[in-house]
């Protein structure tokens, strides 16, 4: 079995950049994701609030 391609210690993530971007999101962007419903984006919004992200 191969390793896959990349170096995961060169990956980074800004999760406060990536946090910042799911509170900007409205229902008409994560409508055309797969998200049909309000609550659900309620309900992601508030679990990054609340930093269980």
């Amino acid at each position: 079995m191969q390793e896959p391609e990349g170096d995961r210690v060169g990956s980074y993530l800004n999760i406060e950049k990536i946090n910042e971007w799911v509170l900007c999101l409205t229902l008409d962007d994560v409508w055309e994701m797969g998200i049909e419903h309000r609550s659900t984006l309620k309900q992601l919004k508030d679990r990054v609030r609340e930093g269980g992200f």
